[in-house]
């Protein structure tokens, strides 16, 4: 797979096109190529990269983001 097109949140799953604003349903991250660039930056996310990553890996996302991630969890790759 494509590494620039994992999720650079989770790792854990792997968008379909570069900076194209899907969805990570592991960890609720908005595919946005200006934070990946500028992990320091806000963008679409509300969020830094680096703040969403301490947070998701924290359990302290907002509400709205788990309920993003439950809403999106059928879209993970079965095994």
């Amino acid at each position: 797979m494509d590494e620039e097109l994992k999720c650079p949140v989770c790792g854990q799953f792997y968008f379909e096109e570069r900076d194209d604003y899907d969805l990570c349903p592991v960890c609720g991250w908005f595919n946005d190529g200006f934070q990946k660039e500028y992990p320091d930056k806000l963008g679409c996310n509300h969020r830094t990269l680096i703040e969403h990553r301490e947070q998701w890996k924290n359990g302290t996302l907002p509400d709205y983001i788990y309920d993003l991630i439950e809403q999106n969890k059928n879209r993970l790759p079965s095994e």
